[in-house]
């Protein structure tokens, strides 16, 4: 027993077109500029950190694990270089998560319109967003 879902919305618009003999094809725009180049930056760096963190070592002495981050879930620990982090202390992860969330928002509040969000669903140029055209 198969379920099949008509959707509508989609064929009108691509049924108007066809009528009106016009074809134009969609295709992607390449994107180029300051804030381009930036997010690739910041996109390498962050991946580079992501993939190398688990080589780097961190000597903690004898009976210590010497991975430099490490979450040790046999002891109940989280290891960041020179911290140590027990499970009685995790509202300091919750800090620091709450402070990153601030600084996102705040981030996508004063540059340009959340041109930092990774999702962005606006098109056309970022100044447009700060105009009532």
């Amino acid at each position: 027993m198969a379920l099949t879902i008509e959707i509508d919305h989609a064929k009108t618009p691509a049924r108007k077109v066809a009528a009106a003999g016009t074809t134009t094809k969609v295709v992607p725009q390449s994107v180029k500029g300051r804030i381009r180049r930036l997010k690739w930056v910041i996109l390498v760096l962050t991946l580079g950190v992501y993939y190398i963190a688990p080589f780097l070592r961190w000597d903690r002495g004898p009976g210590e694990p010497n991975q430099a981050i490490l979450l040790d879930f046999e002891h109940g620990r989280l290891y960041g270089f020179f911290i140590e982090i027990w499970p009685q202390e995790l509202y300091y992860v919750t800090g620091l998560m709450i402070l990153a969330a601030a600084v996102l928002i705040l981030a996508n509040a004063l540059a340009a319109c959340g041109a930092a969000s990774p999702v962005r669903r606006r098109s056309g140029p970022i100044s447009s967003c700060w105009s009532n055209g």
